[in-house]
């Protein structure tokens, strides 16, 4: 009887749920190449405290970063998480395509594709798969530049 291997070890911290990995593990992952694109989107997103990276068990995109909003209740308090709960955007370390996911409302889809944007973007946007209201628009990292790029047309990471 012949068995099915998996394209990846399934001992990969990105992999293993039962495991929490670090960050560093699972940036040191993916190819050489995308690791400095990764790490800009990492940092991009977390910039200046408006939005928190923690990491999380995402079922099917399995270790993943996810960006939690964190609003400021009152100039005297500190920053706390949103109250929705609900991440702002998402990093999927995956070794074989690392990813960002950005979740976009209706709203929000219409405000960005009403302004100049790059077509990479607006394709996306325009074709991701819309659950309750969301769309799920997701991008391969495939250098920094092009999230650069993404991040600005999205005005998310300033």
């Amino acid at each position: 009887m012949k068995t099915l291997e998996h394209p990846l070890p399934l001992t990969q911290p990105w992999s293993d749920r039962f495991r929490t990995p670090c960050g560093d593990q699972l940036v040191s992952c993916l190819p050489r190449a995308l690791r400095p694109a990764t790490d800009l989107a990492r940092r991009r997103l977390s910039r200046e405290g408006t939005a928190q990276e923690r990491l999380r068990w995402m079922g099917i995109w399995r270790w993943s970063f996810a960006y939690e909003p964190v609003v400021a209740p009152h100039p005297a308090r500190s920053t706390q998480p949103s109250p929705s709960g609900q991440p702002g955007a998402y990093v999927i370390p995956d070794p074989r395509v690392p990813r960002i996911c950005i979740p976009v409302g209706d709203l929000a889809a219409t405000q960005t594709l009403a302004r100049p944007c790059p077509g990479f973007v607006r394709e996306v946007i325009e074709r991701c798969s819309v659950i309750a209201g969301i769309r799920w628009a997701t991008w391969n990292i495939e250098g920094k530049a092009m999230v650069d790029e993404l991040l600005d047309a999205l005005r998310l990471g300033l």
